[in-house]
């Protein structure tokens, strides 16, 4: 058993375990069983199966589903996974989930890579930018009636912004869209005009620019969600006529 001095959060624990492993390889789960024991199984099976490198329980992935969790908690867990998900190009659903089966020598690479970061889906991310064979099979994530009445809300949304802060790295066209999603920004530009005096046309110049670039932001958020939404109903078609095939 390995103990850890100082509290530096469930990524830093999971690097620590990780770190004195001695096997081939590596299956990270919760705690708390959200994903039930069997899931341990079925990730070391695609593990070895799929030839993979590095395999993820995924809630959101075709087939996978969501119970128990409080619904702030959950819409913002999906949306910030579709966030880091299209940053990705789609390649992965579920990036924050910490359930996942890795080969020791792959999930070596990836520590050796960014040291200084203990983000679960800073691992993901690198492992797809490195080129790692990564893949996904559905789960199911389900709360334990005593874990609902932990939650916190200042925490989950410290992770969500940490995630979004990582998918805009990944992936920086994606902080184009943010202006146009902001509400009164060009109320409020006129009112700064106003409150120094500009004059008419210096307000005309400002309320312009920025309605073109809330219209340009639009544009660019439009594209990007309609490009995701195609994406996942192609994914999920895929998905779907898989089912049919294997049941016929």
């Amino acid at each position: 058993m390995i103990r850890r001095t100082a509290n530096g959060g469930a990524d830093a624990a999971i690097r620590s375990a990780i770190e004195a492993v001695q096997s081939d390889a590596v299956v990270v789960l919760d705690a708390d069983l959200s994903y039930r024991a069997p899931i341990v199984g079925a990730l070391l099976e695609a593990l070895t199966g799929e030839e993979a490198e590095v395999v993820v329980a995924s809630a959101y992935a075709p087939g996978g589903e969501v119970r128990n969790v409080p619904r702030k908690r959950a819409v913002l867990s999906r949306w910030a996974n579709r966030f880091l998900a299209y940053a990705a190009r789609d390649r992965v659903r579920t990036l924050t989930c910490i359930v996942r089966a890795y080969r020791t020598d792959a999930l070596r690479r990836l520590l050796a890579y960014r040291p200084d970061d203990d983000a679960t889906h800073m691992l993901l991310l690198d492992a797809l930018r490195l080129g790692m064979r990564v893949r996904e099979i559905p789960a199911r994530l389900e709360w334990a009636p005593e874990r609902r009445s932990r939650m916190s809300l200042g925490a989950v949304l410290r992770r969500t912004s940490s995630v979004m802060s990582a998918a805009l790295r990944e992936r920086p066209s994606l902080a184009l869209a943010i202006p146009g999603l902001v509400p009164g920004v060009l109320p409020l530009a006129v009112a700064l005009c106003l409150l120094v005096h500009a004059t008419p046309q210096q307000t005309g110049i400002v309320a312009s620019a920025t309605f073109a670039v809330q219209t340009a932001s639009l544009v660019v958020f439009g594209y990007h969600s309609g490009n995701f939404a195609f994406r996942t109903f192609l994914t999920r078609r895929t998905a779907s006529r898989s089912v049919v095939r294997e049941n016929t």
